[in-house]
Parts: structure tokens; C-alpha cells; sequence
């Protein structure tokens, strides 16, 4: 097996001799890996298969947790009466930020509040 970087195999996931994963995959749990799997893709199955483009499963799940955290929004008002703070969003915080350095002083400044 020659694998890139950047990949992730999910469990129990069986490859074969000779397979070659290109850089930036993502492979489902219990799949059997017979084939190459090209750059930039999310693949799963008996046999593994491609199933979307990475940048298109990135959008998919995008829309998800855009929903979620709308949905979590709500529920805090409901339960709490007020707006949710930035521990209460963390892991959302993604999906407002284009910039990776606006995300780290989140990360940080959450990850510090809890030790």
C-alpha cells in the first residue's frame, strides 16, 4: 500500500497490496480498498468506491452543521435566555472564518478556558 498525505482510513477498513490513496482522502469505515483511490476524494464500500469529490462532501457537511448550529442557537435561547457564547458555539466556529488565524485564537482561547 502507498499512501499520501492528509488521509483518513476509517475503522476496519481492509487494503490491498499495490493500492495507492492519493493525498487529501477520506475513506469510510469497513470499506475494502482493492483499487486506487485518486487526490482529493471520499470513497467507502465492498468494494471501495469514489463517492463525491472531498470539496464536494466539504459543502455537503458544511450545510449540516449550518443547520445544527442554527438549531443549537435556538435551543440555548429556549433553555438559557440569552445568546450562546463562544463556548457554547466552539465547534462551529469553522463555518463563520475564512481565516485559519481568526479560528486558532477561538480554538485557544476555548481549549484555555477549560483547564
Amino acid at each position: 500500500m502507498d499512501q499520501e498525505d492528509n488521509v483518513f482510513i476509517g475503522m476496519n477498513t481492509t487494503i490491498l497490496k499495490g493500492v495507492h490513496i492519493g493525498k487529501n482522502v477520506i475513506i469510510g469505515a469497513g470499506s475494502l480498498v482493492n483499487r486506487d483511490i485518486p487526490d482529493n476524494s471520499v470513497a467507502a464500500g465492498n468494494p471501495c468506491k469514489v463517492i463525491r469529490p472531498l470539496s464536494e462532501y466539504y459543502e455537503k457537511r458544511k450545510k449540516v452543521q449550518l443547520q445544527e448550529a442554527t438549531e443549537l442557537v435556538v435551543k440555548y435561547r429556549e433553555r438559557y435566555g440569552n445568546e450562546p457564547d463562544a463556548r457554547a458555539l466552539h465547534e462551529f466556529y469553522w463555518l463563520f472564518s475564512d481565516s485559519p488565524e481568526e479560528l486558532d485564537g477561538v480554538f485557544l482561547t476555548y481549549a484555555g478556558s477549560l483547564w
